[in-house]
């Protein structure tokens, strides 16, 4: 049987900002009673061996919403949130197949993910030649 790979919860805006702080980590936003949430994470668990060098928590919109200094907004979950060296590198809302996740991660494991800025960098790049 594969190994799963267990999902931290966090409750506190504490916690979040202290595991935040770490290069390659995600964060899933829940609610409670909601199946396709359930079954992301779920699936997500099993993923071990594809998303490689990412640790992965789980809080709930709940206590998330409990706090006054919240990282970003959002009313649909689950939302991925992704820290690169102690910064939100990107916030991904919804559900998304398996292929589009780990191919997402696996851009940052080989270097080839761009953040937006960089990504706008170039393109203005390219406009002034």
């Amino acid at each position: 049987k594969k190994k799963k790979n267990i999902m931290i919860k966090i409750e506190t805006i504490e916690e979040l900002d202290g595991v935040s702080k770490i290069d390659k980590t995600g964060i899933i936003l829940y609610k409670e009673s909601c199946p396709v949430c359930d079954f992301f994470i779920d699936e997500m668990s099993n993923w071990e061996d594809e998303i490689k060098n990412f640790v992965f928590y789980k809080m709930s919109l709940t206590d998330y919403k409990k706090e006054r200094k919240i990282h970003f907004e959002t009313m649909i979950t689950p939302a991925l949130s992704v820290y690169r060296n102690g910064e939100m590198a990107e916030l991904l809302i919804g559900q998304a197949p398996k292929e589009n996740v780990i191919e997402y991660f696996a851009k940052h494991n080989d270097g080839s993910w761009k953040s937006q800025d960089e990504i706008e960098k170039e393109q203005m790049e390219r406009l002034d030649r």
